[in-house]
């Protein structure tokens, strides 16, 4: 009897492991059914994130080069030019650059630690000019910003955990920030353990957060969660909209026009960017070759991904 205790509680384990990373869904998505639309277009970088596409359709993208692990390289940022099909150098050193986003071709940029900036900045394409958005709370420099969305109204949301770099921590949190157009600077979560990608509805009353902390367990599972924005600018916890256990956990995500969250998730059984609905449904997923670390679409149509994987840059033809 306790033998059959004990398997039972086995086969419950793994199947609660597997529906966390979305493998049980296999049987109703072909794991294989976009492997003959993903193209690698670029296959140089160390560790490859943050893509940002610019109104010419340009891919700005960068590359994370820890300097445990690269003889002290100080980071760089990317170009890749479709119409060329070439990509180039854009910036380097970059400051340890991580996540981008372009909006009206301004390049808003996260800098991380491990001699990185520690903030956030943007730049004028037409200029090259870079201006400091935020590089303090409290009089204190960042953990290493990892991650930013921009809402319709301008106002900027963005994680701060620390996952490389031996610069000293100052700040007592991991925290999530909103930057306002005038530019204050609030701390509006402080209590999820490692925040990463960040999305934000188009109307600023949504914000989509993922957490990938690599110390997760069943009691602290990794998550993407949704928050509510008030009117006041306050955020209020909703609803998790997905759970996983380590070592999986989502990377960079991005809100599609139908309301539906695509997510880069590392897992170590279907790595690849799945599709969840608002209510947090697992529609779909795109299968990779390797952890994927961020995503954006390629236009307004949403039918392209370039997607960041390891020292990658993909694009993937969706349906």
């Amino acid at each position: 009897m306790r033998l059959l205790i004990l398997v039972v509680i086995v086969i419950l384990s793994f199947a609660n492991a597997y529906a966390q990373c979305g493998c049980i869904d296999d049987m109703k998505n072909d794991p294989h059914k976009y492997s003959d639309r993903i193209e690698l277009i670029f296959e140089d970088g160390f560790f490859i994130e943050g893509p940002a596409i610019d109104s010419k359709g340009n891919v700005y993208f960068t590359d994370l080069t820890f300097t445990s692990e690269t003889g002290n390289e100080p980071g760089h940022i990317w170009k890749y030019s479709p119409s060329a099909n070439q990509t180039s150098i854009y910036r380097s050193p970059s400051n340890m650059a991580n996540g981008m986003i372009i909006k009206n071709d301004t390049l808003y940029t996260c800098e991380g630690a491990d001699t990185g900036g520690r903030r956030l900045i943007k730049t004028d394409l037409s200029t090259g000019k870079s201006f400091i958005l935020t590089d303090k709370f409290n009089g204190k420099p960042y953990n290493s910003p990892n991650d930013l969305t921009i809402a319709d109204d301008g106002t900027i949301y963005f994680t701060d955990p620390r996952y490389a770099g031996d610069e000293q921590i100052e700040q007592p949190v991991n925290g999530v920030y909103r930057l306002d157009v005038s530019g204050h600077v609030e701390l509006i979560i402080d209590n999820i353990s490692m925040p990463n990608g960040i999305t934000v509805s188009p109307d600023n009353k949504k914000l989509y957060i993922g957490c990938n902390d690599e110390n997760a367990g069943e009691k602290n599972p990794n998550f993407i969660a949704e928050y509510l924005i008030d009117e006041e600018g306050r955020v209020t916890f909703n609803k998790y909209l997905a759970k996983f256990l380590p070592p999986t956990g989502p990377d960079g995500i991005k809100l599609g026009k139908d309301g539906f969250i695509y997510a880069a998730l590392r897992d170590p059984y279907r790595p690849g960017v799945y599709v969840y609905s608002p209510e947090g449904a697992l529609l779909e997923k795109v299968i990779f070759p390797e952890d994927p670390s961020n995503l954006i679409f390629a236009d307004v149509s949403q039918k392209t991904l370039y997607v960041t994987a390891g020292g990658n840059l993909y694009k993937v033809e969706l349906d």
